[in-house]
């Protein structure tokens, strides 16, 4: 999975903008705001961990990929387990969905093709660590 023109800050809305209060309700909890409206509109369907990366104003260090291969490694490996744990309880041979995945399909808000995807519980993780939040 190659992340790495997510690099670019384009579509990030200034930390604490007017814009981005606007949009998501106020400057302290623009990830957060960001996955629970991706969570409403797009049940079950995961959430991109560069939308919510976008909407915090693309913080320098705390991109998806930065975050997945650093910090939350020993995270998504547990989180991983414990999803296939769950899935096999149910009788399913193969976990039912992936813990991360790349988003293919075509640009449409708010998602992009390439972004991280995640499990809405990993998410909500990351989306503390963006606002930062104790997760």
């Amino acid at each position: 999975m190659d992340l790495s023109a997510h690099g670019s800050s384009s579509g990030c809305l200034p930390y604490g903008s007017a814009a981005a209060g606007r949009r998501f309700g106020g400057p302290r909890v623009l990830a957060e705001a960001s996955l629970n409206q991706q969570a409403e509109i797009f049940p079950g369907r995961g959430i991109s961990l560069h939308s919510l990366w976008r909407a915090a104003g693309c913080p320098a260090g705390k991109d998806p990929l930065t975050w997945s291969t650093g910090p939350a490694l020993g995270l998504i490996a547990g989180f991983t387990d414990y999803q296939a744990n769950l899935d096999r309880a149910r009788g399913l041979s193969a976990p039912d969905t992936l813990t991360l995945w790349e988003w293919e399909a075509d640009d449409g808000d708010p998602w992009r093709t390439g972004d991280l995807m995640a499990r809405e519980g990993l998410a909500r993780i990351y989306a503390s660590f963006l606002d930062g939040e104790p997760s």
